[in-house]
């Protein structure tokens, strides 16, 4: 932690220590990040962010004041300690931190200037002028150009480079140059003669700096140049306004590129307002209304900061500092006019007379909620517990506003900050609002407490118990039966509270899994309430119970493995729809850490998001969400957690796997498939019909071999099969991913529902078969008997040709084939690419066909060639409806350009391709001149004549050959 006298540079030797220690600290593989603060952020924000951090990294804070750090350096104390460099820079003495003596040497050690001096240069390199000697600099040494430019640099201290010329350049035109149309745009070589006065600071995300070397320099110079340029310094201001506004509006890159820029501009632009306002507040109360009148609350934060930031105006006495009364009256003086002084309100009114009055508010909304803001901020200059009476008596009239959009700032903004610091001093008024019935301001006091928590856990947990019993004492006893009783709302911001706390692994305060027992209890609690008052359940009567849900939705964002256990039990007291909310967080979860997966083999884009993805499913790492699901997925204790893992697992899905699929098959060079459009609240909220059928038959049926996952099956399979009907390609999408799992029971679950869905989609038909076939028992018995007399088709299955696939039939009336067997020559497997099949009519014998891989074995006789050939073409003919006199073909009768339909060309393709080739073998065996490869090749090549064309001399060839047979 640096301290001393404002002179001297302390930002620069903070980042030169960060690249000291990154430089030390780095290797080749594991390099040490530098990151420093942007002065923009919300007081609570800087602690948080170093917890979150979880590599190691060096933090630069420049400029800091104990309330961005809320009092307290021992929480910035303790991250440091843990796994980081902490760098931090003050101007302020350091009395003013209020650091017992205990504890000093903890935080600063005083350097002399013996200790750390070597020499009388590196003594002259923190000397730097006074107040008369910036003064003579800026008036004699600057040409009238160097001096509009250093008001420049005043003006946008800390902007980026880029940004800083594209913001002056606006100034530039709007205004200077109406008064000297000779001033041209400035540039990077303008500013040589002023690298005494500022930096070029260095960032890695977003380019150079533009940064005053000393902060009091700016102040002292603007103070000197009002003098003499007061008029082109107000000027400025209407612009600085609209800069302000056009940042949520535009996005030119150099100026509103990203929201780190857009942010440090709003940052710059309102400290530059309050410096100018702390030397003329009369100056700056326009520029003030107009931004505090904007709907926006980016704008309206400027504004709040501008006229919080004149408290930190303050006179230094000694080593202390102590605040400036005449700047806390001019604020307080400031937002009192706003709300009662005729002159005010009627500019206000004029302000807002342009305006779209179907979009705007009523102009003392927006004004009122700026003032809200401002309490905020401007409470951050009080000692902790010290909270100014005027911004005390300001705080309530402000809890008693009633517009939402006052209470919505005072929620979301106001009393988070502010609980923060003074807790004890507003505890009796908390209480108070926490109690009222529209719940407006429970959000804001639970989130305040949460934070306080932080640094405070014993005081809030006491303040959290004493509400408790105060509802314990009160609560069954209300017999009223309006919406929200006073004690609801106060059990409400209790039961919120302990959802938002951040708990910390080994606490010794409090567990996360303690304080969700305690919100079963409250959900219990309210519970007997109702059923004893029998007061239905609708929106307005559930108030703790649907306070429990949201809580126990930001328990499961923060670590829902420490609560999986509890929760798994605790889901069957729900009723659908707020199971439905959970599910749908478990949604949320689940895309939030998909985003955090890395090293995919590719991403796809979903809904504006890029998320990594994987082409082989096995190696994709399961998210922590997930695992949860599965977890609960085998788990047949819990029916209801297990349903509720299927359909969170069906809405992961939905939301995200059917895309990815879709994408990994476009990467494979495969047909994609059409996505599911559905809302994933409706699936989680689908009720699911478990009867008999589908909860106890068919999951008996399935399980006959595998006893021990019935219940699991009972529990599942009506809800599988219920969104396999509404769902199918989203629910097999669901069990084909359960296969890609490493956990066998998973896979046994997916295999079981999967033969369960197939049972219950078939038994049905298999019962009204088993019907039908009773009834025409009768029927099919005297069929058969006539049959029997015709045919005499007998198989001795123990003879020795059985056993070598010869199938023996006797035939009387040459019409067997349309029963027994579907050809004559039907095969049997002889192995994996060999097929054979010896079969004999009447009293003689031989092979019908015998394959080897891609060709057919010729016969071994013309004899037994041209009995085949006869019983080949006698089924081609009899079967599609043909006479063997039409075995005499003409190729005049043959249309060669196209196979029509009902030529003989055609009824070949009604055997197979492999009897085909046959068929070519037989030809070339009966007939030397026959060229059976060109013919077997074109004519073999596919199972219908439409998929290729067949050259016309071949096919005459082929029929030329027929034709000789």
């Amino acid at each position: 932690m640096l301290g001393g006298d404002f002179n001297i540079d302390k930002a620069a030797l903070a980042r030169h220590l960060a690249w000291c220690f990154s430089n030390k600290q780095s290797t080749s593989n594991n390099p040490l990040p530098v990151k420093e603060w942007y002065r923009s952020s919300e007081p609570q924000s800087i602690d948080l962010e170093l917890q979150k951090a979880e590599k190691t990294t060096v933090f630069i804070l420049t400029q800091v004041s104990p309330q961005n750090i809320g009092y307290d350096l021992s929480r910035i104390q303790s991250v440091a300690c843990d796994r980081h460099y902490v760098i931090v820079s003050t101007d302020l003495p350091f009395d003013s931190w209020q650091v017992h003596s205990n504890t000093r040497r903890a935080f600063c050690y005083e350097l002399s200037i013996e200790e750390i001096a070597d020499s009388q240069d590196l003594i002259n390199k923190f000397t730097q002028e006074d107040e008369e000697s910036l003064s003579n600099w800026y008036y004699h040494q600057l040409n009238p150009r160097e001096q509009l430019l250093a008001l420049g640099l005043c003006f946008f201290d800390g902007l980026f480079d880029d940004q800083f010329f594209a913001a002056l350049e606006q100034v530039v035109q709007s205004t200077w140059q109406k008064g000297d149309p000779s001033l041209r745009a400035f540039d990077y070589c303008d500013l040589n003669n002023l690298r005494n006065f500022f930096n070029f600071v260095e960032t890695k995300s977003q380019g150079t700096k533009v940064e005053i070397r000393f902060p009091k320099h700016r102040q002292m110079l603007l103070k000197e140049a009002w003098n003499n340029y007061g008029r082109r310094i107000l000027a400025v201001l209407p612009v600085l306004s609209s800069l302000v506004e056009n940042s949520v509006k535009y996005f030119a890159r150099e100026l509103y590129g990203s929201a780190a820029r857009r942010n440090q501009l709003r940052r710059v632009i309102g400290e530059t307002i309050s410096e100018i306002g702390s030397i003329s507040s009369d100056a700056v109360e326009d520029t003030l209304i107009n931004l505090a009148a904007n709907d926006q609350i980016q704008i309206q934060a400027v504004a709040a900061r501008s006229m919080a930031l004149w408290r930190t105006s303050s006179n230094e006495q000694g080593n202390t500092v102590i605040q400036n009364a005449e700047n806390d009256q001019k604020l307080f003086k400031i937002l009192q006019n706003w709300q009662k002084d005729a002159r005010f309100v009627s500019q206000i009114q004029n302000l807002f007379s342009d305006r779209d009055e179907q979009k705007s508010k009523n102009p003392y909304d927006y004004i009122r909620a700026t003032i809200a803001l401002t309490v905020s901020y401007a409470a951050l200059y009080d000692q902790p517990n010290e909270l100014h009476q005027e911004l005390y008596k300001l705080l309530k009239e402000l809890v008693d506003d009633p517009n939402q959009l006052v209470l919505e700032r005072l929620s979301e903004h106001t009393l988070p900050i502010v609980i923060q610091l003074h807790l004890n001093q507003l505890e009796s008024i908390l209480c108070e609002i926490a109690q009222r019935a529209d719940g407006y301001l429970s959000w804001g006091i639970s989130s305040g407490l949460a934070l306080t928590y932080q640094a405070q856990p014993d005081e809030v947990l006491r303040i959290l118990q004493k509400w408790q019993n105060f509802n314990e004492h009160n609560f069954l006893a209300h017999e009223d039966k309006q919406k929200i009783t006073p004690q609801q709302s106060l059990l409400g911001t209790v039961t919120l509270t302990y959802g938002k706390i951040q708990y910390k692994a080994g606490t010794k305060q409090l567990t996360i899994q303690k304080a969700f027992q305690r919100l079963e209890i409250f959900f219990n609690q309210e519970t007997k309430c109702f059923q004893r008052l029998e007061i239905f359940f609708n929106q307005e009567t559930k108030y703790v119970r649907q306070c429990v849900l949201i809580a126990i939705r930001m328990m499961i964002i923060q670590s829902l493995n420490d609560i999986e256990e509890q929760l798994k039990e605790f889901v069957s007291k729900l009723t659908i729809e707020e199971r439905g909310i959970i599910i749908e967080e478990f949604t949320r979860l689940y895309l939030n850490q998909r985003k955090e997966l890395k090293n995919g083999d590719n991403e796809v884009e979903v809904k504006g998001l890029r998320y990594q993805i994987w082409i082989d499913a096995k190696n994709r790492p399961n998210t922590a969400v997930e695992n949860t699901m599965l977890s609960w997925l085998k788990d047949d204790t819990y029916a209801i957690a297990q349903q509720m893992a299927v359909q969170a697992l069906l809405c992961f899905a939905c939301e995200l796997d059917q895309y990815e699929e879709r994408r990994i098959r476009e990467l494979e060079g495969k047909s994609t498939r059409e996505i599911s459009s559905v809302e994933i609240s409706y699936i989680a909220t689908k009720p699911i019909d478990s009867n008999f059928y589908l909860g106890q038959l068919i999951p008996l049926l399935t399980t006959i071999t595998k006893g021990s996952d019935r219940k699991t099956v009972c529990n599942l399979l009506p809800i599988i099969y219920t969104y396999n009907r509404s769902h199918k390609r989203l629910m097999q999408l669901v069990l084909d991913s359960w296969c890609n799992i490493t956990d066998n029971k998973i896979k046994e679950i997916s295999n079981l529902l999967k033969r369960g869905i197939e049972k219950a989609n078939n038994f049905p038909k298999v019962i009204v078969l088993f019907g039908c076939g009773v009834l025409l028992v009768p029927f099919v018995a005297g069929f058969v008997i006539t049959a029997i007399n015709n045919y005499n088709i007998s198989i001795d299955r123990s003879s020795e040709e059985w056993e070598n696939g010869v199938i023996t039939a006797t035939n009387t009336k040459r019409q067997f084939a349309s029963y027994q067997f579907p050809k004559p020559y039907t095969r049997t497997s002889k192995g994996s690419g060999h097929f054979s099949q010896n079969a004999q009519f009447g009293d003689q014998k031989y092979v019908l066909s015998s394959w080897n891989d891609d060709f057919a074995t010729i016969p071994q006789s013309k004899q037994e060639a041209l009995q085949s050939y006869e019983e080949v073409m006698s089924y081609v003919f009899e079967n599609k409806g043909w006479k063997k006199g039409n075995l005499q073909i003409k190729r005049t009768e043959v249309d060669i350009n196209q196979a029509n339909s009902g030529t003989f060309y055609e009824a070949l393709y009604t055997i197979t391709a492999y009897d085909r080739i046959y068929l070519c073998r037989i030809n070339t065996f009966l007939n030397e001149n026959f060229n059976d490869k060109a013919a077997t090749n074109l004519l073999c090549a596919s199972s219908t004549p439409d998929k290729f064309e067949i050259e016309k001399t071949e096919l005459a060839r082929f029929i030329d050959s027929f034709q000789a047979l």
